[in-house]
């Protein structure tokens, strides 16, 4: 049974204003039912990191390394997470909104019910990850890696696309139909199940199978 998609839940009324140095204080690291608001956060390595029910809204991480942190409905909001390592995170109900994602690193990390809007992620890596009901929406995308990746149920929406890697991974689900790409690594056995429209159909067919359209 295929479990609906839902959004991060998070009341607003009940989070409360506080800094990042917050999460360094709690003996456990973790962040919850808080509001994380126009900050720069530097150099902060922390190892399996606790955020839920939060908000972040205009903070810029610079140098941050998160690996196995446990993230769960939290909404980053016009972020910078640029060159941020979050290697082997769990991502559960997490929206990120007009962000900027820039050769962040979620490699194996377990990734659901998570959304990409008004994004630019060039060079992201989800490389050996397993990605679940992923949407992607109006987003540029160049030179990311989803490379390895167990994927099930990813759709791209109104994206760009460029020289995109999707090599070896196995893909359930995926969707392109409303997106635009170029120079995408994949295999045409990686596409069984795919959804694509009439034009890039034909553009694979020519591609892999040399089928001429009249």
């Amino acid at each position: 049974m295929v479990t609906a998609r839902q959004e991060p839940r998070i009341q607003m009324d009940q989070l409360r204003s506080v800094p990042f140095t917050a999460i360094l204080e709690d003996e456990d690291h973790l962040l919850k039912r808080t509001l994380i608001h126009d900050e720069t956060v530097t150099g902060v390595d922390l190892d399996h990191p606790f955020v839920e029910q939060s908000q972040f809204t205009n903070t810029v991480f610079a140098g941050v390394t998160w690996d196995r942190i446990e993230l769960t409905d939290v909404v980053f909001d016009q972020c910078d997470l640029s060159n941020c390592r979050f290697e082997g995170a769990s991502l559960l109900r997490v929206k990120f909104i007009n962000c900027k994602l820039v050769g962040t690193n979620f490699h194996e990390s377990y990734v659901n019910q998570v959304t990409f809007q008004g994004c630019k992620m060039d060079f992201a890596d989800f490389s050996d990850g397993r990605l679940t009901q992923l949407v992607l929406t109006g987003c540029q995308i160049v030179s990311a890696d989803f490379g390895y990746a167990k994927v099930d149920r990813l759709t791209f929406d109104d994206c760009q696309l460029t020289d995109t890697s999707f090599e070896e991974a196995t893909l359930k689900r995926l969707n392109l139909s409303s997106s635009q790409f170029d120079n995408l690594q994949i295999q045409p056995n990686q596409l069984s199940g795919c959804t694509l429209n009439e034009s890039q159909a034909v553009l694979f067919a020519q591609l892999f199978w040399r089928v001429k359209i009249r």
